[in-house]
């Protein structure tokens, strides 16, 4: 699993006077990316290359640029595919529903995350510069872009697609059970008790 991402900072260093009268460009600073699957547990910080302005950025726009790929390791996801594995073998209502699969691991083994970091659900940046001469910024736009692939169940209700395609990842292991409503394809369905004689 992976996500490309770029970072464009506004506006690029600018020459500023020190104290003694000589002239001098601040560094650029750094871009550091890490990655969640539930917003409690964080992968480390991994630094962004710092990178050349592209298209109209190069005359309309200069400022600070700066690109990485954000990668999981496939030995952090091997576990978490065996899960999967083990989910979809479930009376459920939806094999793929991946909200509910992470719902039922933490169910079973609530320190789960704790040990391990197989998906990327969020991204959170931080970057590190010094601010001279009473410089500022003015913006800061980072653009993210990934691809998933892999083999897809249907759902046995059509209804359980709906919100999904326009809603992102929303899994957060900050907030209480009853901040969220978990999905109706969490549980498999419950033995049918027999007929009372």
């Amino acid at each position: 699993m992976a996500v490309s991402v770029r970072v464009s900072i506004h506006p690029k260093p600018s020459e500023f006077f020190l104290n003694n009268g000589q002239k001098s460009i601040p560094y650029g600073g750094n871009v550091y990316v890490r990655y969640s699957p539930d917003l409690k547990h964080w992968s480390t910080w991994q630094v962004l290359q710092a990178s050349e302005p592209q298209g109209y950025e190069k005359d309309q726009n200069p400022g600070r640029h700066f690109i990485s790929s954000v990668r999981v390791p496939n030995s952090e996801r091997d576990r978490y595919g065996k899960l999967l594995s083990e989910y979809a073998k479930l009376d459920v209502q939806w094999k793929s529903d991946e909200d509910a699969v992470v719902r039922w691991i933490l169910e079973k083994e609530p320190d789960f995350f704790a040990t391990q970091l197989p998906f990327i659900g969020y991204i959170q940046f931080q970057y590190e510069a010094g601010f001279y001469g009473g410089q500022r910024i003015t913006s800061f736009k980072a653009n993210v872009s990934y691809g998933m692939s892999g083999i897809h169940s249907l759902p046995k209700d059509n209804d359980a697609y709906k919100g999904r395609c326009s809603r992102s990842w929303s899994f957060n292991a900050n907030q209480t059970p009853e901040d969220t409503e978990p999905s109706p394809a969490l549980y498999p369905k419950p033995a049918a008790r027999p007929p009372e004689k």
